[in-house]
């Protein structure tokens, strides 16, 4: 048997070496993963404020679209008290005009005749 050399400071024991080379190793292992950790939950929380603002827009959205249908159907609401306001004031002309004796169905011509008169006496 080959005599063993005793360990002594000056001489590192052979595994020595290769045990404090893994502990660097799996050191530099440790702070890559507390540092891809890290990025991961940056990654996640910057997931959470895009999924939060999507949320957000897409009820600004939501709220913008229910208020374009109330506004057109108030719009046609409106349009439609115009349009009998106004079929109501034209009836209502109508019969006042037959009322002094004249034809409805001559009245436009007889309103540019007056027009026209107007014109000239100016």
């Amino acid at each position: 048997m080959a005599k063993r050399e005793p360990h002594t400071p000056e001489m590192p024991h052979p595994n020595e070496h290769c045990l404090e080379n893994l502990v660097k190793e799996v050191a530099m292992k440790d702070q890559q993963l507390f540092e891809k950790h890290e990025e991961l939950e940056k990654l996640q929380a910057r997931v959470q404020d895009a999924q939060l603002h999507f949320v957000r827009v897409e009820a600004s959205l939501q709220t913008l679209q229910n208020l374009h249908s109330q506004s057109q159907e108030e719009q046609n609401a409106v349009a439609l008290e115009v349009k009998n306001w106004l079929n109501k004031r034209y009836q209502a002309l109508m019969e006042q005009v037959e009322s002094v004796g004249l034809n409805p169905e001559c009245i436009t011509s007889s309103m540019r005749d007056l027009q026209d008169e107007n014109t000239k006496l100016r």
